[in-house]
């Protein structure tokens, strides 16, 4: 089975620090409940925070795409832009 890792790294618009660590905190407990999830990783440094996410298969990321998008996704995209993405399958 091949799994899926994504590599993000994001500037945190000003002021969202703390809304944004509020909402990592969040995401990071629902998505560790998710069936297929490997690593779930978030740092933040200097207004960059960056993550690692490795998920099991296919099926496992679309599954978290759909649960981030219905979810978190409108606060996510207020706090955040990205600089850079990277997908390793």
């Amino acid at each position: 089975m091949k799994s899926n890792l994504y590599v993000i790294e994001l500037k945190i618009n000003e002021g969202k620090e703390q809304e944004l660590r509020a909402l990592i905190d969040e995401m990071v407990a629902d998505t560790g409940q998710d069936e297929g999830t490997i690593y779930y990783h978030w740092a933040i440094d200097n207004g960059i925070c960056r993550t690692v996410e490795h998920y099991d298969s296919n099926e496992s990321t679309v599954r978290h795409l759909q649960m981030f998008g219905s979810k978190f996704a409108e606060c996510y995209m207020a706090a955040l832009w990205a600089v850079r993405q990277k997908w390793v399958s």
